[in-house]
């Protein structure tokens, strides 16, 4: 079933059908006596002869409604036939099952299913923002988001994770790239404190990737380790192309293991060249060799309208 949006009146008149001959199966022209406080936008429903065993639906999508200018119509309407109806019988608007049914699609169907009957994508959000896709590493690797679609106006990253570097207590950078550019297309700037007294920053220009926060060495699983590392990063902008694309991020990360290199946290930006392209691919992976997240690191992706 394809929907559209139909239009109502309280206060419409209950009137007669006016054409001089009537209305055949075949007639798409449909004149009344009176149209006062009918709808006078399109489309709307009528119901000739309602209550009654010759009753037809039809929709109209045009026209005045009088002889001069009559109403076009879409015979046998939601389900009900094309009927012989004569001069004079009644005619009036109102509604029928389709405008009960439509909202029972809506309230039953979800995400994509949208298609099915015509609703636009917006319609399935439940608030403003929609989980797109989510990835939890089975074993050690790295995660990407393909085929991101372009119809939210911003994106929201969140990462939890384990680098697999084995180097010391320390932590890794996370790594961000877009659309499988590895290019030197990349700057960045953070700021952000070792544990409660050190203040530091770091910035970079023309390099490879984003760098959006930080997970712990060590390649524990973060189910079952006492380290982890969180990192949300936003978006804004992805899906409009004359824009050039950047991130802002905030991020904290626990080694699990004593001082003095036990906690980290921070918060920075980056901009991804002038590229303007529409971002469609995002890949997520630690900044330090052999760049590969822990088993049960994982990150999930968010559509913002």
């Amino acid at each position: 079933m394809t929907t559209q949006n139909r239009f109502y009146s309280n206060i419409a008149t209950v009137t007669t059908l006016a054409n001089s001959t009537g209305l055949t199966p075949s007639g798409t022209s449909l004149a009344v006596v009176s149209t006062t406080g009918w709808p006078i936008s399109f489309p709307f429903t009528v119901r000739i002869e309602p209550d009654s065993t010759n009753e037809e639906l039809v929709l109209v999508t045009a026209g005045l409604g009088t002889l001069a200018s009559p109403y076009t119509i879409t015979r046998a309407f939601d389900g009900t036939s094309a009927k012989s109806h004569a001069k004079g019988v009644t005619v009036e608007h109102g509604f029928s099952q389709i405008d009960f049914q439509e909202p029972q699609l809506h309230l039953n169907l979800t995400g994509s299913a949208s298609a099915a009957h015509g609703l636009p994508s917006s319609a399935w959000l439940g608030g403003t923002e929609q989980l797109i896709s989510s990835q939890v590493l089975a074993s050690s690797g790295t995660i990407t988001f393909s085929s991101i679609p372009n119809t939210f106006s911003h994106l929201r990253l969140y990462i939890l994770g384990v680098s697999t570097d084995s180097g010391g207590l320390g932590f890794s950078d996370v790594a961000l790239q877009f659309n499988s550019d590895t290019s030197t297309d990349y700057s960045y700037h953070f700021i952000y404190a070792l544990n409660s007294t050190t203040v530091s920053a770091s910035s970079a220009a023309a390099v490879s990737s984003l760098h959006v926060g930080f997970v712990p060495n060590g390649g524990v699983n973060p189910t079952t380790g006492s380290g982890v590392g969180t990192c949300v990063v936003e978006v804004p902008f992805y899906s409009i192309a004359s824009l050039s694309k950047q991130a802002t991020f905030q991020s904290h990360a626990s080694s699990g293991i004593g001082a003095p290199n036990n906690f980290q946290a921070g918060t920075g930006g980056g901009i991804w060249g002038n590229n303007t392209a529409v971002i469609s691919t995002i890949k997520v992976s630690p900044a330090n060799a052999p760049n590969t997240f822990a088993a049960g690191s994982r990150a999930f992706l968010y559509g913002i309208l």
